[in-house]
């Protein structure tokens, strides 16, 4: 039996995907907003701090969500996880997808706020219905587990499949074991074996290599071309290899 990787709580990082834009025309902010996220990566953050907070304060859900972000990690300001709960509130209800993923890690790790499952849900599938990837692979993993949701392990490949698509290491190793042992789906070892190979070549996971492996000595030659076949055709869709921060 081919076991899951389990899920891993961690914030999305303080560098946006895009800069949030104001108004058409209001570029004066835009520009202010660029060079606080140009202060996080050089780890500026006493600089970019008052220009995320005046930018939040007006409204800017990205700057509401890195100031969150700030707040939750001590960068430039005293570690403080209902600061980092507020602001990320505050982005996520603006339809802000990494906010809306770092409010559900919150309600799912116990950090600041009391742990509530069903909340997490909520979050991680508002920001999993956004294509952000790694809200869809917590997603799966709450489906799979049954953890503030109903079990439902077709569920649970629907939404490893979408993060898998887009290079999610973690979510192709557990689609890769969703084919093996055929939860929610039939069995598929040209499929597996695709997935595990995919997962392995990220270098992150120690399992996926051997259970691709252990797998091949189950299959034909025929089934194991085909399984290279479909890894060299292979393209992650979506944005999370290009993002990833």
């Amino acid at each position: 039996m081919f076991t899951i990787h389990r899920k891993t709580l961690f914030f999305v990082s303080v560098i946006a995907v895009a800069p949030w834009a104001w108004a058409d025309g209001d570029k004066e902010n835009e520009a202010e907003l660029r060079r606080a996220l140009m202060a996080t990566r050089a780890g500026n953050y006493q600089s970019a701090l008052p220009i995320f907070q005046r930018l939040a304060e007006r409204g800017s859900p990205s700057a509401q969500h890195n100031l969150g972000v700030m707040h939750e990690h001590g960068h430039g300001v005293f570690r403080n996880y209902q600061d980092a709960f507020t602001w990320y509130r505050k982005a996520a209800e603006q339809g802000y997808a990494k906010a809306q993923y770092n409010l559900g890690v919150m309600y799912d790790g116990d950090k600041g706020i009391p742990r509530d499952d069903e909340k997490a849900f909520i979050w991680y599938r508002k920001a999993a219905e956004q294509n952000l990837a790694e809200a869809q692979y917590n997603l799966g993993i709450m489906y799979a587990a049954g953890q503030g949701v109903p079990r439902d392990h077709n569920k649970a490949f629907i939404w490893y499949r979408r993060a898998a698509e887009q290079g999610h290491p973690h979510a192709q190793h557990n689609l890769a074991v969703v084919y093996a042992n055929g939860q929610g789906v039939p069995k598929d070892y040209v499929q597996a074996y695709k997935w595990f190979s995919l997962a392995a070549r990220h270098g992150t996971i120690e399992q996926a290599s051997a259970y691709r492996n252990t797998l091949a000595e189950r299959m034909t030659g025929v089934q194991i071309d085909a399984a290279q076949r479909l890894i060299e055709a292979w393209r992650p869709e979506g944005g999370f290899l290009n993002h990833r921060e």
